[in-house]
């Protein structure tokens, strides 16, 4: 522990801190209040509309069905936020991300000073701002939760260390709190109580008598996510793991956050050991709380990847900005002067080093700016956007879609008329007058309409065919159901149930959801073209007749139409009536 400042100059470092870090985060990130919104923020935003925040948290189906394979109710949480002070104005929103990594580094600079002067702890928050990780989260509003995460991980961690210190049951009570908060904004923040414990901070005895609010969050948490998950804490994908690909792209960690200068840290470290700036208690802390940062991402390499230094290695970024902090001031605390400018010149090369990732992000951020400016537009016309594989996003349709209804579900203006294309069949339907059409060209930056047919054909040739898939759930989430179409049959024939019905055309070729009460797999048939009028038959493989017999009596089957699910009237023993009993209808 280092011996305060004294009062009387440490009113100077609390203001120091507070506007450095306020002007380095605008300087460096303030180019976010400009940008639109992107990639995710169409459907979050129409869930954020129409949820409230005791459906997204604690009703099971619908919890996870917003978080997917994550339990991460915290990111529509802070879509709940913004769309509650701010609307659908972009720029509030991005000011929101802005106050919060702002929070994260004061935050910062204040957990650091529990065990480092202020100008070395003020340093690392300042380094903490220059990383492309920050850069990348404080552009992507669906990246909210993370900031948050990150937030109430450092503050947990201040809480626990000052229980140490205390013994205060009030602060050990304060960090579960935090750290319960923590672990419903992203499963990477979860092993927080493994590294508190191993903490060089007091001794293990004390270490573990105060820790006991966060093992209770631990034991809630565990129920929490079984609940969710339908007994399964590792989520309905599991972690399907490739040991090779996720080594190898463990590996790129450091080459994604520094580049070639990543050999520098295995050399910082080599240093400080032979400084004798590192005892043996501090390096197996050091390894352990690197395996703990590693573990939760390895699930991720199979999916999604580490390919880019964005909001997955926020953390990651985080915990090196605090060690090369400590490093810096150990090695050349008695060199005030050196341990500026190599902080500086480290905050500089991240700087440099993000100006690639920058352009990239401008990019992108302008691509979605058009889609969701088309479907935001008030004024009328008929405008079909045919999503032409230019780079965009694999969910457009979903999102744009999404945003449309947050819109409604809002009372913000909106195109009505704005048709979403995805595929060929879509595309056919829709008429052959080329001024209706538009895509993205990404050599104009905006939104361009079809030359002629011909340009409109080969728009059609990139597209792929309609698809339909089949969900089966257990339990229903609370999504946007309306009463819509008629179940005209359902039937049992040996282990198969066969469900005959129509629903609007225009809802046709999405995806079917059925409530069955025994897991039945299943597939869908339609004339693609369309000239059944809406018409579908769905069939349901059981396990045997019996499963059959009783899903034929006790389903319920959704159609979704992009972020739109209509219930149709019919179904045996009124099964879906409590579905769409407290839903209105948006569309109207």
């Amino acid at each position: 522990m280092i011996p305060p400042t004294s009062d009387r100059h440490l009113w100077r470092w609390h203001l120091a801190a507070l506007l450095s870090t306020l002007a380095l985060t605008a300087l460096l990130h303030g180019a976010a209040l400009t940008m639109g919104f992107a990639r995710d923020d169409g459907f979050n935003l129409f869930n954020a509309a129409r949820l409230s925040p005791l459906t997204y948290f604690f009703d099971p189906a619908t919890l996870k069905a917003v978080s997917a394979s994550a339990l991460t109710p915290w990111n529509l949480l802070v879509y709940d936020i913004n769309v509650t002070l701010f609307g659908l104005d972009p720029r509030w929103h991005h000011l929101h991300l802005l106050a919060v990594v702002w929070a994260c580094a004061m935050a910062t600079w204040m957990f650091l000073r529990l065990w480092l002067p202020e100008m070395a702890a003020l340093l690392a928050a300042l380094l903490f701002l220059t990383g492309t990780p920050v850069v990348f989260i404080s552009h992507e509003q669906m990246s909210g939760h993370y900031l948050y995460g990150l937030l109430f991980t450092i503050l947990a961690a201040w809480s626990f260390v000052a229980a140490v210190r205390s013994g205060g049951a009030g602060l050990a009570l304060l960090s579960g709190l935090l750290y319960m908060l923590a672990t419903s904004c992203k499963e990477v923040f979860v092993p927080l109580p493994v590294a508190l414990l191993l903490l060089p901070e007091g001794t293990l005895a004390r270490r573990l008598r105060v820790s006991w609010a966060l093992w209770l969050a631990v034991a809630a948490y565990t129920g929490w996510r079984w609940v969710v998950f339908d007994g399964s804490l590792l989520g309905p994908r599991g972690v399907p793991l490739q040991p090779q690909e996720a080594l190898r792209q463990v590996a790129g960690m450091a080459p994604l956050l520094f580049s070639q200068a990543w050999i520098l840290l295995p050399a910082a470290v080599i240093l400080a050991v032979w400084r004798k700036a590192l005892s043996a208690r501090e390096a197996l802390f050091l390894l352990v709380l690197a395996a703990i940062l590693v573990a939760p991402l390895l699930p991720v390499t199979s999916g999604v990847g580490l390919h880019e230094p964005d909001r997955l290695l926020l953390l990651v970024w985080w915990t090196l900005a605090c060690v090369m902090g400590a490093f810096a001031w150990r090695v050349l605390g008695q060199r005030r002067m050196a341990m500026v400018a190599l902080m500086i010149a480290a905050g500089a090369m991240q700087v440099w080093l993000s100006q690639p990732w920058r352009a990239e992000i401008a990019q992108v951020k302008q691509r979605w700016s058009q889609w969701y400016g088309a479907v935001l537009d008030p004024r009328p016309g008929m405008l079909h956007l045919v999503l032409t594989g230019d780079g965009g996003y694999f969910w457009q349709k979903f999102h744009l879609d999404g945003m449309r209804m947050a819109a409604r579900a809002l009372g913000q203006p909106f195109n009505p008329q704005v048709q979403v294309i995805d595929n060929q069949d879509d595309l056919a339907e829709a008429g052959a007058d080329p001024s209706a059409f538009a895509t993205y060209d990404a050599a104009l930056g905006r939104l361009r309409t079809a030359s002629g047919p011909q340009e409109l054909r080969q728009w059609a040739a990139a597209l792929p065919r309609r698809q339909v898939d089949v969900y089966v759930f257990r339990r229903m989430p609370q999504m946007a159901f309306n009463p819509q179409g008629t179940i005209e049959r359902v039937q049992a024939h040996g282990a198969v149930v066969t469900v005959t019905g129509a629903v609007p055309p225009s809802d046709l070729g999405r995806n079917f959801l059925v409530l069955s009460p025994v897991a039945c797999g299943g597939t869908v048939a339609h004339d693609p073209a369309g000239t059944m009028r809406g018409r579908f038959e769905l069939t349901l493989a059981c396990a045997d007749a019996q499963a059959a017999r009783q899903a034929a009596g006790l389903l319920c089957v959704a159609v979704a139409s992009g972020s739109q699910i209509s219930v149709p009237a019919g179904h045996p023993g009124g099964r879906c009536d409590r579905l769409t009993w407290q839903h209105h209808d948006l569309r109207k």
